[in-house]
Parts: C-alpha cells; structure tokens; sequence
C-alpha cells in the first residue's frame, strides 16, 4: 500500500499543478505545462529509485537521505516546484492566444459556455451527486476519530 501511494505521490502533482493552472491561469501554456511536466516525471522518477535502492547507500549521504524523505512531504514539494517550472516557462515564452483559450479557463468562458453546461443536466444529477457526496461524506466520519469505527 505504502509502495502504491508514494509512486502516485512521485507521479500525480505535476499533472496536478498543470490541470489546475490550465483552468485558473489564462496565462500558462503548452510549453509551461510541457516543462513542469517532464521535469516533475524526472524528478518523481529520481525519487522512487532512490527509494527502492537506498539500502545500497551510505546512511549518511544526501542521496539516502533523497530517497528515505517522506513520500507526503515530497509530493508537496514537487508540486510546489511544478508549479514554480510552469509559470515560469509560461511567462517566459509566448501566451496563448484568446482564440486558443476560449471557453477553457474561468476567465475565458462565456455566457453562453454556461448556459450549455447548466443545460447538460438536471435535478436528477443534482440528486444522485447529493446521495453520492452524503455516502462519501459518511463513510469518512465513520472511519475518522469521530466515528463509530475505531
């Protein structure tokens, strides 16, 4: 379980970083999310070898001390750094065109861009996404300290 989640941790933030910025930032593009990317996976990569292979180094060294870090702690740095890759890529090379982005950041959409989406569904989905967040939402207090599960 601990091997699973710590190669999502090395994987998933610059993938995060570049979704949520590519719908918050008009500003980010292609080659900024490309950049923040391709480093992250490297540097994610860097990591699990690290961790796999850290018995093989000196307790002492810089590259153990990599590869035993916490992977929750590392994953939270490198999405930090992502981050910082991306926005400076983006800000460092051409914006996208307002053509390019229309309709796909918050600050590009339009009234019509919101009339689709609020006509795509209807009470029914509302309903079900209520039952389903009311199931998520007592699943988490039963399991928490608060819960009946302890």
């Amino acid at each position: 379980y601990d091997y699973l989640q710590s190669v999502q941790s090395y994987l998933a933030p610059p993938i995060t970083a570049a979704f949520l910025f590519g719908v918050f930032f008009k500003r980010l593009n292609a080659k900024g999310a490309y950049a923040a990317m391709v480093s992250g996976f490297i540097i994610g990569i860097l990591k699990l070898i690290c961790q796999i292979f850290k018995a093989d180094f000196d307790q002492g060294s810089l590259i153990y001390k990599f590869g035993n870090w916490n992977f929750l702690y590392f994953c939270i740095y490198l999405f930090l750094y992502s981050i910082a890759v991306m926005v400076t890529v983006s800000l460092l090379t051409p914006k996208p065109s307002e053509e390019q982005i229309k309709g796909l950041t918050f600050a590009t959409t339009v009234a019509e861009d919101k009339a689709a989406s609020r006509a795509s569904w209807n009470k029914w989905d509302v309903i079900l996404s209520l039952i389903v967040l009311a199931i998520i939402l007592s699943v988490f207090i039963y399991f928490s300290p608060l819960g009946i599960a302890k």
